[in-house]
């Protein structure tokens, strides 16, 4: 019982976490950049998908590129892994990465009777995103979101779902 009732607290903190973290950062958004990094995170940089200049040379392990910074994106049974995926935030970038991704490779919907779009998948990667930013240096789940994994299984899961998931909160 007590076991259940720590997993529930952590949930809750967690959430209450996230919405401190959207009341005071006014939802992530930025209005000038300054680096690279703070770049991937305010104005759209990308005008079409073929801008990221997706590479490969085995069909499975692919290169892009956004604006100078370098990506690393796997595909493997169905799941994209995009590697340090927190490091790009803008919505619009994020959906033509994904329609790029999925040019290459789909990723089927939950029930494999069709294919994600990439609105879709650029939700879960933004749930991913809010992770990342939300959890504390040294959490165990950090790494986890610091790349996301976009499958099936994912569809449609919130930042709510996933934890709910990792602590089994019902």
């Amino acid at each position: 019982m007590k076991k259940n009732v720590f997993k529930t607290t952590t949930l809750y903190i967690l959430l209450a976490a996230l919405a401190l973290c959207f009341a005071g950062t006014g939802c992530g958004t930025k209005t000038e950049a300054t680096t690279s990094e703070d770049a991937a995170a305010s104005v759209s940089i990308l005008s079409s998908a073929e801008d990221i200049a997706l590479t490969t040379e085995d069909g499975t392990n692919y290169r892009f590129s956004y604006g100078d910074l370098s990506f690393t994106a796997i595909f493997r049974n169905n799941t994209w892994q995009i590697r340090d995926s927190y490091r790009i935030e803008n919505h619009e970038d994020l959906v033509l990465i994904c329609q790029a991704l999925s040019d290459a490779h789909p990723v089927p919907d939950k029930t494999y009777t069709g294919v994600r779009s990439a609105e879709d998948l650029a939700y879960e990667w933004e749930q991913h995103n809010l992770a990342f930013a939300v959890l504390p240096e040294g959490a165990s789940w950090k790494e986890n979101a610091r790349h996301v994994d976009l499958n099936p299984e994912d569809q449609g899961k919130t930042l709510t779902d996933f934890l709910k998931e990792r602590t089994g909160t019902p």
